[in-house]
């Protein structure tokens, strides 16, 4: 599960609008390495990386992905060199794959919830345990920063998503809306596949 869908990661990587400092300075590592291991702290289950020396580590993204049964959260150096991401909304992005990997059921563990519902529970579940004492300042500081990021989205046509599809590729503002419903303790939006 990647956080932006390929094509979005793409369209922030050549959006010559998108600020970014590559390979990110050692404060920003630092801070990044910071948060993972928070989360870690929160979540042992789960591995959490920060990769900085693959193929990918330049793509502008983070995924959650479970291989032989051992759970990774992983952020990319390209997502944090990106001056639009600061460590608010680079904790909700980290807490949308916690929320997404361990979606699955005990009796069926690949089986992962929707993107809004990752993004809902992100903010309603994960950031509350692990940040709560900074919950009600990280979660408007975040969505402000997460709606600045998508808008390096170009162009704006890859923010829609499909028509119709309330799972994996709804709409950034959608997923904005689930995010801010989970804020609010307000109902999953159907846009993001809750109930009509």
């Amino acid at each position: 599960q990647l956080f932006l869908t390929s094509q979005q990661s793409l369209d922030v990587l050549s959006n010559p609008d998108a600020e970014r400092h590559y390979p990110p300075t050692d404060t920003i590592v630092k801070m990044a390495n910071n948060l993972l291991k928070t989360c870690g702290s929160a979540y042992p289950d789960i591995t959490f990386m920060l990769d900085t020396t693959s193929d990918i580590c330049t793509s502008i993204n983070s995924y959650a992905v479970l291989l032989n049964s051992q759970k990774y959260v992983v952020i990319t150096a390209g997502l944090i060199s990106l001056h639009a991401i600061k460590p608010e909304s680079l904790a909700v992005i980290i807490a949308h794959g916690i929320a997404y990997i361990n979606s699955g059921s005990a009796t069926n563990p690949t089986s992962f919830s929707c993107v809004g519902k990752a993004d809902y529970d992100a903010v309603a579940t994960v950031c509350s345990n692990v940040w709560y004492s900074y919950y009600n300042q990280l979660i408007p500081s975040a969505l402000s920063q997460l709606d600045d990021f998508f808008q390096l989205i170009v162009p704006a046509s890859d923010r829609q998503g499909l028509p119709g599809d309330t799972c994996m590729n709804i709409s950034t503002d959608c997923r904005l809306q689930a995010m801010n419903a989970a804020f609010m303790s307000l109902p999953l939006p159907s846009c993001a596949g809750g109930a009509s």
